[in-house]
């Protein structure tokens, strides 16, 4: 059973979905995200939303761009899949975002052919 609140998204059409990717995010990641330019650098604590960061970033872009490819690199693939994979897959279900998920290669699909790769830094290929 859905909750009332996805319920609701059912009745937003997709850009005010896309808009609230950010209404969970506190003043410094939006601040983040909004921010221009390509590449960023967050110094801050453990336990800041770093990776709550780049998995509403990941979304969002892949949203926007259509066809692209996000790619998100850990130090290893099994830490990329335990930070990042199941909060990607939550994500989309909570702002009902339709998409295909390939566990085996660590790849979420979405309907305008964008893609979030899951790569670790160690792999070679």
């Amino acid at each position: 059973m859905l909750s009332i609140e996805a319920e609701l998204l059912g009745l937003l059409n997709f850009e005010d979905r896309l808009e609230g990717l950010f209404d969970h995010c506190f003043a410094q990641q939006r601040e983040a995200i909004a921010h221009d330019s390509k590449r960023k650098v967050i110094r801050c604590s453990r336990r800041a939303g770093k990776t709550e960061l780049a998995a509403v970033k990941l979304v969002h872009s892949s949203l926007q761009s259509p066809n692209g490819i996000s790619l998100y690199i850990a130090l290893t693939r099994k830490s990329a899949k335990r930070l990042l994979w199941s909060r990607l897959k939550e994500m989309c279900y909570q702002w009902r975002l339709d998409y295909e998920a390939s566990e085996t290669d660590l790849i979420l699909k979405f309907e305008n052919g964008s893609e979030i790769w899951l790569a670790g830094a160690n792999q070679e290929d």
